[in-house]
């Protein structure tokens, strides 16, 4: 029994032995499987690892690269406007005005537009500056010729005034003693006197056109019959050896004022013939009739205008000795001339012709110029 005991304790201790060890095999075996797995694991994560660090090390290589390639692309596209910037101001300090041509898309724009703008305004006040520049120049070139016409016009109106006051005051004197007939003296003192009035009368007129206030009372008259009457004044007052020639067209009508016309054409013709010695005065009428206009030449055998003041022939004070006549006038009777030619809507000019001087009026008919026409 004993025994029995015994051999049934050594086989439940064997079987536990049996057991334990079949149990302790196991679990080193999962152990070992466990870390056969996790090494097979830790492997494939170091493999992956290095795979990661290489692509990172890529991807940062070539982003490193982009950058540095990004940077030179800014630095390159800010340094070119920049340049362009510095070298538009270096062209202005010297006075060069030019536009920046360079666009971006970018700050650097807005400040290019900006320049751009600022030149443009810039260079409008400078065309504005020359232009007032040049102005200024020939206003003093006007302010200058006319200071010397109204010192040649107080030399020429005080010997106008000097020379009849002084003949006057002579004849007086010679009258009182008995040295001069008085039918004599008187007829050199009215001439003295009319010389007189004819200039006092142009420098009033002459206010009266500068203020605004020439007056016209306008009439429907023949133009014909003016220039016939200026012509017959001009036979009485004979100059020299000259003829007086009319070549007159049909006559026509024109709304003007009378007086003020014979004023502007015995100014004209009394020119003539004080500058001409010899040869002829040709007073001529043309019916202009496509214009609706009339025409009157005045052409003489003088020594004709001279070419200095041509530019300047119908300005106030203009006159000069010509040739060798040493004649001269006012220099207020073509400025008075112009101003009525002027008002009546007319035009006038003066050139020289191949023995003389010529001058033409333009006035418009006071009608259509066919129908006056035919009832002649």
């Amino acid at each position: 029994m004993e025994i029995m005991k015994i051999y049934t304790k050594l086989v439940i201790l064997f079987s536990i032995l049996i057991t334990s060890s079949i149990t302790a095999t196991a679990y080193f075996a999962f152990q070992y499987i466990e870390v056969s797995i996790i090494d097979s694991k830790l492997e494939k994560m170091d493999t992956t690892m290095n795979e990661l660090r290489t692509r990172i090390l890529a991807v940062a290589s070539f982003g490193i690269a982009a950058g540095v390639v990004a940077v030179f692309g800014v630095a390159s596209g800010i340094s070119g406007p920049i340049k362009s910037l510095a070298e538009a101001c270096r062209k202005q300090k010297v006075g060069k005005l030019e536009r920046i041509s360079i666009k971006t898309n970018d700050e650097i724009s807005d400040v290019i537009d900006s320049m751009n703008s600022l030149i443009e305004k810039v260079s409008e006040k400078e065309k504005k500056l020359e232009q007032t520049n040049i102005r200024i120049k020939e206003i003093n070139k006007e302010l200058l010729l006319k200071d010397r016409l109204k010192d040649e016009f107080l030399s020429i109106a005080s010997h106008e005034l000097r020379n009849p006051v002084q003949v006057i005051t002579g004849l007086t004197e010679l009258v009182r003693k008995g040295h001069v007939a008085q039918d004599t003296a008187w007829n050199r003192i009215s001439i003295c006197g009319e010389r007189l009035q004819l200039l006092t009368s142009e420098i009033l007129e002459v206010s009266n056109i500068e203020s605004g206030n020439l007056e016209c009372v306008m009439h429907n008259i023949g133009l014909n019959d003016i220039i016939l009457d200026v012509v017959n004044w001009a036979k009485m007052n004979p100059h020299g050896d000259v003829s007086i020639e009319t070549v007159l067209d049909k006559d026509v009508e024109i709304f003007a004022d009378k007086d003020r016309i014979n004023q502007a054409l015995t100014n004209i013709i009394g020119n003539s013939l004080k500058f001409t010695q010899t040869g002829c005065i040709a007073v001529e009428s043309h019916v202009l009739a496509d214009q609706n206009k009339v025409e009157i030449k005045i052409s003489d055998t003088g020594p004709g205008i001279p070419n200095d003041i041509i530019p300047n022939l119908f300005g106030k004070f203009v006159t000069k000795n010509v040739g060798n006549t040493n004649k001269h006038g006012s220099g207020l009777g073509l400025f008075i001339s112009k101003a009525i030619v002027s008002a009546h809507k007319g035009e006038i000019s003066g050139f020289n012709n191949e023995g003389g001087a010529t001058f033409k009026i333009v006035l418009p008919a006071s009608e259509q110029i066919e129908k006056i026409v035919m009832t002649h």
